[in-house]
């Protein structure tokens, strides 16, 4: 039966949200009733509110600032097109709140959108360690949450994610240092991980050095590296003491600029460096940089693991990027598109559970079907298009690109989609 404007089937729920088949609509019945202050169904006067945590200022900023340009035009397309169409024409109010780049801080904004301003689904936040606080809020509660760059699912039934599992992000990095190793001229053997000591960097790192082994590579150290590290010099110049072949370097927007400045200073070009996801692919990386170390770095013998290339063959990803030039002020890059993303999401979540009841919605995302190569379907990872199961999307997974020395993005791998090939010889 078609249930929502991207005629989605609803597949099974995550196994924890249900004992059985049989009792599932009655199930259905009694959250609904029993639901902590759930909002009433809108109608065509009444705006559904929608909660946005967004990092606006702090160290993660440019994920918070370009994700909540990404949501607004949507949210503007949606409202000027008629709104929700099951829900009558409702119109989405945004309700944004600054997360400061803090854990608790967004934990007490989504406190705040939840008990003052009655939301009825929370999109947002995009990193891991502000994730991690605002589940421990939103189970309580009840509150359906779309985190956007974050890449673990938490809890067991509310928080869901359009971006990649961690640890598919991970077991991508080590097969695209196998794929560089069997398509060019490197001979790689040996292999160094770094990465941030937190939940996301960890999942990453397991992943990837699991997967590199089993490939036959030898994994000589994986470094648990500081989130706040003020100075990469000391892990590079430890790096270069291993002497490894490849380097896999998992990096968030703030540390990216201190990795590519300390490897400019040290002259250190040896390995073929696999970098990502936040600190080497986003053009406000290399818009950050002295042209200079720009060049010498990030267009030289380095991959950046990524969820989005702008050049990427898909309609939706075209027409959005199209739309948003010369309209919004911040970089289209991934955290844009991304943001962009979670609002489609979200209304066809709306137009699937057609009430603003958090229960409802919350047991509407495995509804969701958003065709692959539509008008909203920007995410070309997402090769499938978007539909969820346990949280996340499914078969949605990475991508790498290589920047040229003008500082553009070339999509590399996979193979199947990728624009260029890879190059790995030293560039001056």
């Amino acid at each position: 039966m078609t249930i929502s404007i991207w005629q989605g089937l609803k597949p099974a729920k995550r196994s924890t949200r249900v004992a059985g088949l049989a009792v599932a609509a009655s199930l259905m019945l009694t959250l609904g009733a029993c639901a902590a202050d759930p909002a009433p169904a809108p109608t065509a006067s009444e705006p559904i509110k929608v909660g946005v945590l967004a990092s606006r200022s702090g160290v993660y900023s440019a994920y918070g600032l370009g994700a909540e340009a990404g949501i607004k035009l949507v949210v503007d397309d949606i409202n000027a097109n008629g709104g929700i169409a099951s829900l009558g024409g409702a119109q989405i109010e945004l309700v944004i709140a600054d997360t400061a780049s803090d854990p608790a801080t967004a934990a007490s904004e989504a406190r705040r959108l939840i008990d003052q301003e009655n939301v009825s689904v929370i999109l947002g936040p995009s990193t891991t360690p502000e994730a991690q606080a605002v589940v421990a809020v939103t189970e309580k509660e009840g509150v359906p949450t779309v985190g956007l760059e974050t890449t673990s699912v938490w809890g067991d039934n509310y928080f869901h994610i359009v971006s990649v599992l961690a640890a598919s992000l991970g077991k991508s990095y080590a097969e695209f240092v196998d794929f560089i190793n069997t398509t060019t001229d490197e001979d790689i053997k040996d292999i160094v991980i770094t990465f941030p000591q937190n939940d996301y960097g960890q999942q990453n790192a397991d992943a990837a050095a699991e997967t590199a082994t089993d490939l036959g590579y030898n994994v000589l150290e994986v470094i648990a590296v500081d989130p706040k590290i003020e100075d990469y010099t000391p892990t590079l110049l430890k790096i270069r003491d291993l002497d490894p072949d490849a380097v896999i370097s998992i990096l968030y927007s703030r540390d990216g600029p201190l990795f590519h400045d300390a490897r400019y200073s040290l002259g250190y070009n040896d390995p073929i460096f696999v970098c990502g996801v936040g600190g080497c692919d986003s053009q406000a990386i290399w818009d950050g940089l002295d042209p200079a170390v720009a060049k010498a770095t990030l267009a030289n013998r380095m991959f950046s693991e990524s969820l989005l290339n702008p050049a990427a063959d898909l309609p939706g990803l075209q027409k959005l990027l199209a739309d948003a030039e010369g309209v919004v002020d911040v970089p289209l890059d991934q955290h844009f598109v991304i943001g962009a993303q979670g609002a489609r999401v979200v209304q066809a979540v709306l137009e699937a559970a057609a009430s603003s009841d958090r229960e409802v919605i919350n047991d509407s995302f495995e509804k969701v079907d958003i065709p692959a190569g539509s008008d909203y379907h920007y995410m070309p990872g997402a090769v499938d298009g978007i539909k969820f199961k346990h949280g996340s999307i499914v078969g949605a997974k990475a991508m790498f690109n290589q920047w040229t020395t003008d500082g553009k993005l070339q999509l590399v791998w996979p193979e199947d989609v990728a624009t260029d090939k890879p190059i790995t010889e030293p560039r001056p």
